[in-house]
C-alpha cells in the first residue's frame, strides 16, 4: 500500500502546491498530521487537500 497526500488549488485542482508520498497505509491521525503540517502556511479557503491510496 502507498499512500500520498496532494494540496491542491480549489479554483484550479489540477495545480497541485504541495504531495507527500509514503509506502505505507497512514492512519486517520496520521493523515490530518502530514495535512495539517503541509497546509500550515496555506490558506484554507484556497487551497484543499486529498489522499490517495494505491495497492501494489
Amino acid at each position: 500500500m502507498k499512500t500520498r497526500i496532494e494540496i491542491y488549488e480549489i479554483n484550479r485542482p489540477q495545480n497541485i502546491v504541495a504531495s507527500g508520498s509514503w509506502n505505507r497505509q497512514l492512519s486517520a491521525a496520521e493523515i490530518r498530521k502530514e495535512t495539517k503540517y503541509m497546509m500550515r502556511y496555506s490558506d484554507s479557503k484556497k487551497f484543499a487537500s486529498r489522499v490517495i491510496t494505491d495497492r501494489d
